[in-house]
């Protein structure tokens, strides 16, 4: 069974879910939305959640059932919040201008580009060369965004054209570690966080209810910097490791939740997770 499939969406408040043999439909405060149901795939209520159960023997039933427990948590989400897309224009004489459903581009051709919006797809744009993609579909506003981006696509060189707006590498970061709170703070669970700057690694570890620092080690230590005076690299951040497994195992603690603050599994927070691993917590 997918691992995705096994935890349920929940339906929020304010939203209707109506099931039948064939499609799935969600009503909510920004519209409604449907979605025919996958063969392979049984969708059942449990008061306000849904869970997406894979029937045994059919084909790909596993990986169908973490498919159609996304496009569900999608519909909930596009229903309530929605989904929007943000491009940017690079180049000189590039511009934009929303006009109803349509959108014109200025794109350096030797004519100008208008391209429709489709039904319950909005565009907005701030300045003249960004533009907004808002609507309850997310398949839709990407498949809109994509096509805007297509009349001009960057160049390799300099960048011109209809690029994407990336995030940027911090608030990318922050939003996978709210991401990671939250579902880790439904579990309540022991949090094992990990933070590293330049110079140093630290490990915190937090009581089920987020508000207790149950153990912690760092390479700021002076029992850590007379082991490793440079706290910036993998051996310090595995001598972290070893000291915060111990430290958890004498406070009677066995098994965390893993909290790698945003930061990629590699490198240094991976060593510090290999070596609590190795002393004996359990992820």
């Amino acid at each position: 069974m997918s691992r995705i499939a096994k935890y349920p969406v929940d339906v929020p408040k304010g939203v209707e879910v109506t099931l039948s043999d064939a499609e799935v439909a969600v009503k909510g405060p920004l519209g409604t939305l449907k979605q025919f149901l996958l063969p392979a795939v049984k969708i059942e209520r449990d008061g306000e959640k849904l869970l997406c159960r894979a029937i045994e023997g059919a084909p790909n039933a596993g990986a169908m059932s973490g498919t159609m427990r996304a496009l569900l948590n999608n519909m909930m989400i596009g229903v309530t919040k929605g989904f929007e897309k943000k491009l940017t224009l690079v180049g000189v004489g590039y511009r934009a201008q929303a006009q109803g459903t349509k959108l014109n581009l200025t794109l350096g051709f030797s004519h100008p580009v208008a391209h429709d919006m489709p039904n319950g797809i909005k565009v907005e744009t701030p300045t003249q060369t960004e533009i907004l993609i808002k609507g309850i579909d997310k398949q839709v506003v990407g498949q809109v965004a994509a096509e805007v981006r297509a009349y001009r696509s960057p160049e390799p060189y300099k960048g011109k054209g209809v690029r994407y707006a990336i995030m940027e590498k911090k608030q990318a970061r922050l939003r996978r570690a709210r991401k990671t709170r939250a579902k880790i703070a439904e579990l309540k669970v022991v949090r094992l966080a990990v933070h590293r700057s330049n110079l140093h690694i630290s490990a915190q570890i937090f009581s089920g209810c987020g508000t207790r620092v149950l153990a912690a080690a760092s390479t700021m230590e002076p029992e850590v910097r007379s082991q490793v005076p440079n706290g910036g690299n993998v051996n310090a951040a595995k001598t972290v490791g070893k000291l915060i497994a111990e430290r958890a195992k004498a406070a009677g603690i066995e098994q965390v939740a893993f909290d790698r603050s945003g930061f990629h599994y590699h490198g240094r927070v991976k060593a510090l997770a290999e070596a609590a691993r190795e002393g004996g917590l359990k992820f």
